[in-house]
């Protein structure tokens, strides 16, 4: 499991498991209240349809829960104080060889839209792979109309990929393949 112990840091944020970054009785009441607060209808419009819509702290609890028994999710917090402004959501598979492709999806919270974090937990969980040399590629999938994640993900080096129909048909997948 190449994300077993995934965590790095850039330049403003830290990214890592919610258990090791927020420790305590009050982290799970923490997690709940953060997921409710970042799945804003306007942060999930261009995710899956499942994931659309307003959420409670049981939906959002029952939401996590479901990520994190499917994928790893890791938390993108503000070096700072280690306030989290998102989820970095990474699923791994190997093709039948050695080598490991990484699935990624990222949520950033509404109110730290516009200040480039995308942009750099792309860029950190990109160099993590680098260093980690048993990661193939990463892929990104996003809906077509997401403007702003095509850009981020292109700024980053990824390029469109066609994968035969295993994403949506209004979506776009982009890659970055690694040399291993």
């Amino acid at each position: 499991m190449a994300l077993r112990n995934c965590y790095f840091e850039t330049e403003r944020l830290v990214v890592d498991d919610w258990s090791r970054l927020l420790i305590g009785d009050a982290a799970e009441a923490l997690q709940d209240s953060f997921v409710v607060s970042l799945l804003t209808e306007t942060v999930t419009r261009d995710l899956p349809p499942g994931w659309q819509g307003p959420y409670d702290t049981d939906r959002a609890a029952s939401w996590f829960a479901d990520r994190q028994s499917e994928s790893t999710v890791l938390v993108i917090a503000n070096r700072s104080d280690r306030r989290p402004v998102g989820l970095l959501i990474l699923s791994e598979s190997n093709n039948g060889d050695s080598a490991t492709v990484i699935r990624l999806g990222y949520i950033i919270a509404e109110d730290s839209w516009g200040r480039g974090l995308a942009t750099e937990v792309v860029a950190g969980i990109a160099d993590w792979c680098r260093i980690n040399g048993t990661i193939r590629s990463l892929v990104g999938g996003i809906a077509g109309s997401n403007t702003g994640s095509a850009r981020v993900l292109q700024k980053n080096g990824f390029v469109p990929h066609i994968n035969g129909g295993d994403h949506p048909a209004d979506g776009v997948e982009y890659i970055l393949t690694f040399t291993t």
